[in-house]
């Protein structure tokens, strides 16, 4: 009887672990949508247009290249 409470209390203890665990990898998971969100906006065509109208940068089209992932 003792090693049957012992066995639950470790199994009990186990997913205590593991609830903690999953928790954590949704919260880095939901981290990760959110900085690649604010990299898409910070990256967008119309922000980069803006910063470089903003310093008086100007395109150069023989210097742009398209790349994809």
């Amino acid at each position: 009887m003792v090693s049957l409470v012992s066995v639950k209390v470790s199994m009990t203890s186990a997913q205590n672990n593991l609830d903690h665990i999953t928790t954590q990898i949704t919260k880095v998971n939901t981290d990760n949508v959110n900085l690649r969100q604010e990299i898409s906006e910070m990256t967008s065509f119309d922000r980069l247009s803006a910063f470089a109208k903003k310093h008086n940068l100007k395109m150069s089209n023989k210097n742009v290249r398209n790349v994809s992932k």
